[in-house]
């Protein structure tokens, strides 16, 4: 990886510990994940901190006597907010809960990810998709985080009644948790996609080799003796492959259980963001108020910041639908296979079809607290939702405040 991309890891790394996030340790050397008693005190101290901004929570009113009636942007605005708050303060409570869990899933993906390489070696394609991957999230989410910020500081600052610049401090800082916590479990899912991609590679090669081996027997190019070392040592990596696939399976059911929550949550905000953004353009274009109580710079600086949001998040979306696609993936590779092995020699032609019945067996799903399938079908029918409740309260505002 290049030097910046390493920097931006590490970036990471210690800006969660300083948030208090990430009550465990990495030794680099060792490549383990280990907890320590000042890094435990510390988080914790913190963690009590977070709860700080229940009082906060309580200032955000739904029902502002200064709010015109047919202000719903700021309703939906106030609940996005205070989901938010409430996403921060069920990653404080959960990352307790889960440490263990945590980090026995990240030192076991890590034992794999060893095991994997020093026979297989990775691609320099293979690497250069995961450094494109850390690289591309980091600076859309930087850029999109900030701007976010800078555009929704005035209506914080009214309906939070924010006058200390110490709370809009901590204001950004909240904000930063939910963000690097769905970063973490972006960081995890990359790597996984990064050894899924490595093993579709090594699964195409085993698939050449043996059709190869076929072509060679046929014409009688290879001694049988030679045929049946190649076809066993073809066999037992493809088996290899097999596990090692299924283990990363069930490790990413684990991250997918650790922040289930927190993903449920950034998935909630996004809707309902989507739904204020509709309505909130209508409002603009419709009334005349708007530009005069926010200003024009506030909304041109809101729709750059959107617009970083949204590519923040296709790369997030991506990473989840590229696991999937990597799985399946793997079906598609084995579905290639011709019947042209020795009817002596099985044994490579059963591994094929036991790695095919155990994708049959277990097919790779993404949930969202371990209720709703997550996939493209699922992420276009929250578009056309969001498209529908957008449009009901843009006939609600016609309907009730035609006249103003």
């Amino acid at each position: 990886m290049r030097r910046t991309t390493v920097w931006m890891v590490a970036m990471c790394y210690y800006l969660s510990q300083i948030l208090g996030i990430m009550p465990f340790c990495y030794d680099y050397g060792k490549g383990e994940i280990y907890t320590s008693t000042s890094v435990t005190v510390y988080s914790a101290v913190l963690s009590m901190t977070w709860f700080g901004l229940i009082p906060m929570m309580l200032r955000i009113d739904f029902h502002s006597p200064n709010s015109i009636s047919h202000d719903l942007h700021l309703k939906i605005s106030a609940v996005i907010c205070l989901v938010r708050f409430t996403a921060v303060l069920a990653s404080v409570i959960s990352q307790w809960f889960k440490r263990g869990q945590l980090m026995a899933t990240l030192n076991k993906f890590h034992h794999i990810r060893e095991q994997f390489v020093s026979k297989w070696p990775l691609h320099t394609k293979v690497e250069q998709n995961l450094e494109h991957a850390i690289r591309s999230k980091f600076l859309w989410g930087f850029v999109a985080n900030v701007g976010l910020f800078l555009g929704s500081t005035e209506f914080l600052r009214v309906e939070l009644k924010l006058q200390n610049p110490w709370e809009f401090v901590l204001l950004a800082i909240m904000c930063n948790i939910l963000n690097m916590v769905i970063l973490h479990f972006y960081f995890c899912v990359i790597h996984v996609n990064a050894l899924l991609e490595a093993i579709n590679n090594e699964v195409k090669q085993i698939l050449r080799d043996s059709k190869n081996l076929c072509h060679l027997r046929r014409l009688g190019y290879i001694p049988t003796a030679a045929l049946e070392r190649k076809s066993a040592l073809l066999a037992e990596n493809l088996y290899e492959l097999a596990n090692i696939q299924l283990e990363l399976q069930r490790l990413t059911y684990r991250l997918n259980d650790v922040y289930d929550v927190q993903c449920a949550c950034t998935m909630l905000t996004m809707y309902m963001n989507n739904v204020a953004v509709f309505y909130i353009f209508y409002m603009v274009m419709q009334h005349a108020y708007m530009l005069k109580v926010y200003g024009l710079d506030t909304f041109v600086l809101m729709l750059i910041s959107l617009t970083f949001y949204y590519m923040d998040l296709k790369v997030f979306m991506d990473s989840l639908w590229n696991y999937i696609g990597h799985v399946e993936e793997t079906g598609e590779i084995l579905k290639q296979l011709q019947p042209c092995m020795l009817t002596k020699y099985r044994k490579l032609e059963e591994s094929f079809k036991n790695f095919s019945l155990q994708l049959a067996k277990f097919p790779v799903e993404m949930k969202l607290v371990g209720l709703f399938k997550f996939d493209r079908s699922m992420a276009f029918s929250i578009f056309g939702s969001t498209i529908s409740n957008a449009i009901v309260l843009i006939q609600y505002d016609y309907k009730n405040n035609s006249d103003e």
